[in-house]
């Protein structure tokens, strides 16, 4: 069998196999567990990531979305949760929901931007699973005292909420 060079297609190097006639490109082959790994834990952006295996960053992002992650649930029940949204470039972030105590996330979603709608969301998970809110800490996003006193009302059990910027100002 013999493949040789067989052009270019859309700038894609074409090869043709003599024996058979047939002509093909060759892919490269993405494992996105090895691209999770890479951006969670080597700490790569989207785009470090696209230019070192030499795809796009939508593909990126495509790869990193097909990748479920479990949920370690804290056997802690009683919890300080700490939430915010952290954004890499303009349209891109990532809403966490994080245990204080035991610093682990309890919670995320990927975002384009910031809504209440993600934080009840968030609060809604905690409360299928049984949590406890003992105290929530967050950075006063517009309308987040309104929802977190929503909250207070209903099943949540939620026993404090501080504002940060609050707590800073009182103590200077």
């Amino acid at each position: 069998m013999s493949i040789v060079k067989n052009g270019h297609k859309y700038h894609i190097q074409r090869y043709l196999c003599k024996s058979c006639g047939k002509r093909f490109i060759i892919r490269k082959v993405i494992d996105s567990e090895a691209l999770w790994r890479d951006y969670v834990f080597g700490k790569q952006t989207v785009f470090q990531l696209s230019k070192r295996y030499g795809i796009s960053e939508r593909t990126v992002h495509r790869k990193l979305n097909t990748i479920r992650v479990p949920r370690i649930i804290s056997s802690s029940k009683h919890i300080v949760v700490l939430v915010d949204t952290t954004y890499w470039g303009r349209n891109f972030g990532v809403v966490v929901f994080k245990d204080w105590r035991t610093k682990r996330v309890l919670w995320r979603k990927f975002v384009r931007y910031e809504t209440l709608a993600d934080y009840q969301e968030g609060f809604g998970w905690l409360e299928s699973h049984n949590f406890k809110i003992e105290g929530v800490v967050c950075d006063g996003l517009r309308g987040m005292f309104q929802l977190l006193s929503l909250l207070q009302g209903s099943d949540v059990s939620v026993s404090s909420i501080a504002d940060c910027t609050t707590l800073f100002d009182t103590q200077a």
